[in-house]
């Protein structure tokens, strides 16, 4: 029996053990019109209708302000999802208040959390983002380890979506929870040590948080006090930074050293024998500590050049991507940032060498690595400072290792 026949058997049994099976799939994806998702919205926050009117949830909104006069051509059509956004806000506002976290929506527009906001209607990105900062529309995966969401402002509504939006309006805590930068955050399938973390992220699975962290895999000839040796990230921001406040410190430089992070790896893992030049070299030497004397500068500058000469030789070619996520941050003796990398050695004249003369790095442990094979991992990067009176503004990497 061929994959049509097999798809057709289906269908008929399913029509025939559930009767209902074709109006319940077509309920899931039935498009509402622009009039009915008002009345529902209408209904759902209680506006005053009156009934002798023509169009009385249209009239209703009107007077309200959930939909200005003039601005839909009509209402008949599909709503999509950047207008469904404009209505939901205004309702949202209405029933609410107009305050917002300026923060969260702040994050959301300069990180791009997103990623196809460019492609909404100017005058309603505002909302869209809103909305978006608020939880009750959250837009759809960009798959896994990504920082941001697709909101697919010209796609039209469906039913089943206008009913979950209208519920997350008029209910707070139906509502799904973002990170303080704006990334959506999932409250259930939680790792089995998510008590170590602030806050666990719908785009990275249980495995990228269950690996162990340093201070899990060093052996103590005393018992650890945390906050001392160690600091879960949960529990960081309760630890002093030399003689400054975590919080503040983090505020003003996390980003930038888990840029760094994504920068070196980045590098790391992408190199090609026939561009790699000066750009790459100090490309990757930035992202490492500066001490300001060339004594101790330079071996870390020499050791780069020296493998650069070796990929030459090699004609060594590596193609990879990264994804670090600020959030994993933890201390131990060092502040380390979990990454996600997915590379593989595209080519290479001999793979018979040291796993650090095909990719850069102190400590690169990779056994049976070979030719064209993808390799994906976590690997958790350390930052440090050499400034015992450092303010967080000089961290740069210390530990480079992937293994």
């Amino acid at each position: 029996m061929n994959k049509k026949m097999k798809k057709l058997l289906l269908i008929i049994i399913l029509l025939i053990i559930i009767p209902d099976y074709s109006v319940a799939a077509s309920t899931i994806s039935e498009k509402i019109s622009i009039e009915d998702y008002i009345k529902l919205m209408a209904e759902s926050i209680n506006l005053t209708i009156d009934a002798t009117d023509k169009h009385p949830y249209i009239t209703a909104a009107m007077k309200e302000g959930l939909v200005n006069e003039g601005e839909l051509a009509t209402y008949t059509s599909n709503i999509t999802k950047e207008d469904a956004a404009v209505i939901a806000n205004r309702a949202d506002e209405l029933l609410h208040g107009t305050g917002h976290n300026t923060d969260l929506y702040d994050q959301i527009k300069t990180k791009k959390r997103l990623s196809d906001l460019s492609n909404i209607t100017n005058s309603k990105q505002d909302a869209v983002i809103k909305i978006f900062s608020k939880g009750i529309m959250i837009g759809s995966s960009n798959g896994l380890y990504t920082h941001s969401r697709k909101f697919n402002g010209k796609e039209a509504v469906t039913v089943s979506e206008a009913k979950i939006i209208v519920t997350r309006v008029k209910t707070s805590s139906k509502r799904r929870k973002l990170s303080p930068d704006g990334q959506l955050i999932r409250m259930t399938n939680l790792p089995k040590n998510y008590k170590s973390y602030e806050y666990i992220l719908e785009s990275f699975p249980n495995a990228f948080y269950e690996k162990k962290f340093k201070y899990q895999l060093t052996k103590y000839h005393y018992k650890p006090v945390e906050l001392v040796d160690y600091a879960s990230p949960v529990r960081l921001k309760k630890k002093k930074f030399n003689d400054y406040k975590m919080q503040e410190v983090l505020d003003a430089y996390l980003d930038s050293w888990a840029k760094k992070v994504q920068t070196n790896l980045n590098t790391r893992l992408n190199v090609d024998y026939r561009t790699i030049d000066n750009e790459w070299i100090n490309t990757l030497r930035k992202t490492y500590y500066i001490y300001g004397d060339s004594a101790s500068d330079k071996p870390r500058t020499n050791d780069i050049k020296e493998y650069v000469a070796k990929v030459k030789k090699n004609k060594v070619i590596i193609k990879g991507t990264v994804s670090v996520e600020p959030s994993t941050i933890y201390y131990k003796k060092g502040y380390y940032i979990r990454t996600y990398i997915k590379f593989k050695i595209d080519d290479a004249t001999n793979m018979n060498v040291q796993e650090e003369d095909l990719i850069y790095g102190r400590t690169v442990y990779l056994p049976n690595l070979k030719k064209d094979n993808w390799v994906t991992m976590y690997v958790d990067i350390e930052l440090g400072s050499a400034n015992g009176l450092s303010n967080g503004k000089d961290l740069a990497i210390f530990d480079d290792s992937i293994y």
